[in-house]
């Protein structure tokens, strides 16, 4: 039991850092609904048990033994969160303030960006190498992947109903064309960052 709740307070302090995931979600909060923004955080949610399982299967350790598969991975995500980022600087007619996403392009936008990130590949490959050892039985392991993608999805949920408050959002609606561009710059810093280190 203890082990359980370390893990969560873990995960829940990785899911509280500024990222990706966080832009995202505060993106469909911004230019589309609490439904969107829900979706956001469940398509995050799904990527981020598609790491558990592969780290459960060692493939992490594999990414690390051989660096050019990891670079590769690093690169298709820095480019996947600069054209994000490109997104919310220069949006379309479409994506205006007035523009509600199909749930399923928030969910696919949320999987992807959490699927392609490489710092969530280490995160959970450390939070393994912490909590999982050789004998660990694979219940003990769905309970650890259900954990992370869990706390992941409570706190995006508890984020959005506080900013989809009527109270905050009509300060978000406010300074949302600031919010946006502040987000996107955020996305291409990003982007640029893990692109840089994935090439030197």
């Amino acid at each position: 039991m203890i082990d359980f709740i370390s893990l969560a307070f873990i995960t829940l302090l990785g899911a509280m850092s500024p990222g990706p995931d966080f832009a995202i979600v505060t993106r469909y909060i911004l230019t589309g609904s609490r439904k969107s923004a829900f979706h956001a955080s469940l398509g995050i949610s799904l990527a981020l048990l598609v790491h558990v399982t592969y780290c459960a299967f060692g493939v992490a350790l594999l990414l690390l033994k051989f660096p050019l598969i990891f670079q590769i991975i690093q690169i298709a995500g820095s480019c996947y969160l600069g054209y994000l980022g490109v997104c919310l600087l220069l949006p379309s007619k479409k994506k205006s303030s007035n523009y509600i996403p199909h749930p399923r392009q928030a969910l696919m936008t949320g999987f992807f960006s959490n699927l392609l990130n490489p710092k969530t590949t280490l995160f959970i490959f450390g939070i393994f190498t912490q909590f999982v050892a050789p004998g660990t039985p694979w219940f003990t392991l769905v309970i650890y992947g259900l954990i992370i993608s869990g706390v992941s999805l409570v706190w995006f949920s508890c984020l959005i109903v506080l900013m989809t408050h009527p109270y905050f959002k009509h300060h978000f609606d406010k300074w949302q064309y600031v919010l946006m561009k502040g987000m996107g710059i955020v996305l291409l810093a990003l982007a640029t960052t893990v692109f840089i280190r994935a090439i030197y």
